[in-house]
């Protein structure tokens, strides 16, 4: 099957069209994007190809957004799912769609600690997990992976467990498919709405394993008109963003 693929400022437009002009809240895209990619996760175990416990690694971010509803979901579902937050907790505003997101998971009993290093206990969760949900860097990624965020993927791609990447494997650029430093692996990306270009192009495909694409509630007359003629799409959302 030929991929939808629409450029990650393409499909920012529909997401704040479908936010600012139609009423849908942010809040409600996360929660279909999380809820959407925690399905596809779902099938793997109860089929037996993928195993617990699930270990969602997160970042400060609206893809760790993701992974917090995520694992909200899985945890729902009986199967044993944590999350590790890599990085500052106090990054998430409080009010944000991540945020509400994080206080969501931890409500309702999810596993949830922060790491700001690569320590042992860190290693150890990588390495004892049964499957890992990558929910780290989303398409906003223009950058070199640094700092502790280097051994954690390269934990990761050592690790043997298959990969869930959110949206797009952290470390690959969504627009080139350039590995940015470095990658994870993954076995399954589930990305929202439309592919990204990086997922087809340049090392995107060595990166992303099978590509499934997970409806967000962007009404299909959006995303037809973008897929008919994306420059064209983008100069009439902007303007329509315009008018208040």
């Amino acid at each position: 099957m030929t991929l939808s693929v629409l450029s990650r400022d393409t499909v920012r437009l529909l997401d704040r069209l479908a936010i600012e002009k139609l009423g849908i809240p942010g809040l409600l895209l996360m929660e279909n994007a999380g809820g959407g990619a925690a399905a596809l996760l779902a099938e793997r175990l109860a089929s037996g190809q993928w195993r617990t416990p699930v270990l969602v690694l997160s970042g400060p971010g609206n893809n760790g957004g993701d992974g917090f509803v995520i694992a909200r979901h899985l945890c729902n579902m009986g199967h044993a799912a944590s999350v590790i937050l890599l990085g500052r907790e106090e990054k998430l505003a409080p009010g944000s769609d991540a945020r509400v997101n994080l206080d969501a998971a931890r409500g309702t009993g999810v596993p949830v600690r922060v790491e700001r290093e690569f320590s042992p206990a860190l290693k150890d969760a990588i390495c004892g997990a049964g499957c890992i949900v990558d929910a780290v860097f989303g398409t906003g990624l223009d950058r070199l992976v640094d700092g502790f965020l280097i051994s954690v993927f390269s934990a990761v791609n050592r690790s043997g467990a298959p990969v869930l990447a959110v949206d797009i494997p952290s470390g690959l650029h969504a627009e080139t498919g350039a590995v940015l430093g470095i990658a994870v692996r993954a076995a399954l990306t589930a990305t929202f709405a439309a592919a990204k270009p990086g997922l087809v192009r340049g090392q995107g495909p060595e990166y992303c394993g099978e590509v499934a694409v997970v409806p967000i509630s962007i009404p299909r007359a959006l995303l037809d008109r973008a897929r008919a003629d994306e420059a064209a799409f983008r100069t009439w959302a902007l303007r329509m963003l315009a008018v208040w």
